[in-house]
């Protein structure tokens, strides 16, 4: 019998409840799933790809990779990738700014190279957010962040904007009661939503336009033109 090497595990923090877990390096196996996915360039492919690397993976027996918020999963993903083959990431852009005047003006073209230390990115929180969301003194909402299925599927029509919304609410609250989405039928959470001002529905657009996401800045010089560029990422895809 062959033998069987040793694989060794790491501990990380999800950001979303500070709950700490163990996870393993993606083996071949996982590598050769999660390159199908992007070599599909299908979100459900993709989802399918990440859901199953995640659950090998994770060693906490206990965790509902569907139920966790989508920036916590593009997190591990980050951080199982970064243990797995390389810390850093290469990335290469072309530098886009106009040299020259009148009718020489062009874009310079150059090569602008980026390393990045994938340990060293972190989710950023944004100042002020919530996931309680006061409608009145007394009336509120209390949201849960959207799934990687539903981040990725997001919300390009009006009725997939409604199903996410429907999605992330866990409970209402007024004075005397506490009411669970989960006992609740999708007609009555559609008749709430109706009913809310214009003024209280902008609460809930900022819960989601406000989530805490994979985000960090990088200055890069242009060694052709010598212009500054300031590159923001934002989610993982920016980080690969």
């Amino acid at each position: 019998m062959l033998p069987k090497l040793d694989v060794p595990y790491y501990e990380i923090t999800l950001p979303s409840n500070e709950r700490k877990l163990k996870f393993r390096p993606f083996l071949v196996k996982e590598e050769k799933i999660l390159l199908m996915a992007i070599e599909a360039k299908e979100p459900s492919e993709y989802l399918k790809a990440t859901k199953q690397i995640l659950t090998n993976c994770i060693l906490d027996e206990d965790v509902d990779v569907d139920s966790l918020p989508s920036f916590d999963l593009e997190y591990l993903i980050l951080n199982i990738r970064a243990k797995s083959v390389n810390e850093i990431s290469e990335l290469s852009y072309t530098c886009n700014n106009i040299v020259g005047e009148g009718a020489d003006a062009k874009e310079c073209g150059g090569e602008l190279k980026l390393s990045i230390n994938l340990s060293e990115v972190t989710i950023t929180i944004p100042e002020g957010h919530s996931s309680k969301i006061e409608l009145t003194e007394k009336v509120g909402i209390q949201m849960k962040y959207p799934t990687l299925e539903f981040a990725l599927f997001g919300s390009t029509d009006i009725e997939n904007a409604m199903n996410v919304i429907l999605n992330c609410i866990d409970y209402i609250w007024d004075e005397n009661e506490v009411y669970y989405a989960k006992d609740m039928n999708r007609d009555e959470l559609i008749e709430f939503i109706d009913g809310l001002t214009t003024v209280q529905f902008k609460k809930m657009e900022s819960f989601f336009s406000n989530i805490p996401k994979l985000e960090k800045e990088y200055k890069v010089t242009c060694k052709k033109c010598g212009y500054v560029h300031t590159l923001k990422m934002n989610g993982l895809n920016d980080f690969f």
